[in-house]
């Protein structure tokens, strides 16, 4: 069965009987504050013990340097149609060849082949937002949900495709309660799942 519905409205119900599953993906990321609050009661009031949710939303480990480059393209001028970032693209290619930071510049290479429609999600979305992990465990918390697991299996295996400095940090911040973040800024990761 399909229903079409805003968070808010199956929220404020109950359901004839609890999910096991529930999955979003880049949805969180892109929603407001109140949007958000929706969606943890409706999770809290739909899903049963022991339910599994998967959740990928935009990781702000790896977004917080382009910080600049999308409140470079919510304040730019838009244009019209095929062109609409066009005042966007030259500021952020301005700004980065002063700016130095070759990180930045190498996200700025992939992203600007990308399509006007893709940076009008990406990057222009009004309430389009990277997230830390911390502050998502938090705003779930109600819904009492807690963090099992990355949905990749390689992600549990970080002595794999990380070098001495990297693993020494995750395992520092694990020991110290925030080993998640430094997971993702040990992967420098842009999304998360």
């Amino acid at each position: 069965r399909v229903e079409e519905a805003g968070c808010a409205d199956p929220a404020a119900q109950r359901p004839e009987a609890r999910f096991d599953y529930a999955a979003m993906h880049g949805v969180w990321s892109w929603v407001d504050a109140e949007t958000r609050g929706d969606i943890v009661a409706l999770l809290g009031g739909w899903l049963a013990p022991g339910a599994l949710v998967y959740n990928g939303y935009n990781c702000a480990a790896g977004w917080a340097a382009a910080a600049p480059i999308r409140q470079i393209f919510r304040e730019a001028p838009a244009g019209a149609g095929d062109t609409r970032y066009a005042a966007a693209r030259e500021a952020v290619a301005a700004w980065l060849s002063y700016a130095q930071n070759p990180a930045l510049d190498a996200l700025w290479q992939r992203l600007s082949k990308q399509s006007d429609a893709f940076l009008a999600h990406e990057l222009g979305a009004a309430h389009g937002s990277a997230v830390w992990f911390t502050d998502l465990a938090e705003a779930l918390e109600p819904a009492k949900l807690g963090f099992a697991c990355p949905c990749e299996l390689h992600e549990q295996f970080d002595a794999l495709f990380l070098d001495g400095a990297r693993l020494d940090l995750i395992r520092r911040g694990g020991e110290q309660g925030w080993g998640q973040t430094a997971r993702d800024l040990s992967y420098n990761r842009t999304f998360r799942a």
